[in-house]
């Protein structure tokens, strides 16, 4: 049995952020960034981050969001867009 508040494997970063009560003018500050309004669209799979932004996102999380995370969700809105087009 893990104790609570383990981390047992990778997730999204919407996830992370919840399990860490972390805003996301944290991460923004945690990463390098300015604001929290690109890492919205990268938490929402609205754009991809960069390579060197994807890495910064896995170092701070220790390893917790990591390159297929971010892809799973573009992938998943994209196919949300879709959807949404094609009603």
């Amino acid at each position: 049995m893990y104790p609570i508040g383990t981390y047992i494997g990778p997730m999204e970063l919407a996830d992370y952020r919840n399990w860490k009560g972390l805003s996301l003018a944290d991460v923004a500050e945690a990463i390098g960034m300015s604001n929290g309004s690109a890492v919205l669209k990268h938490e929402t799979g609205q754009t991809m981050p960069k390579a060197a932004v994807i890495e910064r996102y896995r170092q701070v999380t220790n390893g917790a969001v990591t390159a297929e995370d971010f892809v799973r969700v573009v992938l998943r809105h994209q196919s949300q867009q879709q959807t949404k087009e094609a009603a």
